[in-house]
């Protein structure tokens, strides 16, 4: 229950290692060691490494698979372990057109506004006051947060866009955009 040591990248197989994923609860002191580090690819990992030095850590050993959040694509982990929770919700203060499709799991929050002929099939996550405009395509693991503009004739497939942004026209499949991002028409 205690880990002892820190190897990134380790030469040989051994039984007697783990591989460390997902999370870690740290406190101020690992800062202040982090801060001693000088900044290069690895100094994350070579801080943990002096911190389990000082003082060995708690740890849980499972054999399920879990997320990181290392690097920025592997949001998609988290996004899609998240969204294997959802149920079909639409808030009551969401504005759908009559001839809209929803199949699946589809989330829809408050102020969201979706116009006729869009298509929605989820696991989606529509977020507060999101406008998905005529006849878009929301499918395949989508997250749309707050204040995302999906223009008319558009397609968005297994992708996150950040609070407040969006696009005219176009298709986005497989991509994170970041908050406030504005995209110009017919992005492919």
């Amino acid at each position: 229950g205690k880990v002892t040591g820190l190897v990134e990248k380790p030469t040989e197989n051994s039984e007697d290692l783990y591989r460390t994923v997902s999370l870690y609860l740290l406190n101020r002191k690992f800062l202040e060691i982090l801060w001693e580090i000088p900044s290069e690819h690895y100094h994350f990992e070579k801080a943990l490494a002096a911190l389990i030095k000082k003082n060995p850590v708690d740890c849980v050993i499972t054999e399920k698979e879990n997320v990181s959040l290392k690097y920025a694509w592997n949001l998609f982990g988290v996004k899609d372990y998240l969204l294997k929770q959802l149920v079909l919700k639409i808030s009551e203060q969401a504005e759908i057109s009559e001839n809209v499709i929803i199949e699946g799991a589809v989330y829809i929050e408050k102020g969201a506004k979706v116009f006729e002929g869009a298509v929605l099939k989820g696991p989606l996550y529509i977020g507060k006051d999101v406008i998905i405009g005529n006849y878009s395509l929301i499918r395949g693991g989508a997250v749309l947060e707050e204040g995302v503009r999906v223009g008319a004739y558009s397609e968005v497939k297994n992708s996150i866009l950040g609070k407040g942004s969006g696009f005219d026209s176009g298709t986005v499949l497989d991509s994170i955009i970041g908050e406030d991002v504005k995209i110009g028409a017919n992005v492919l």
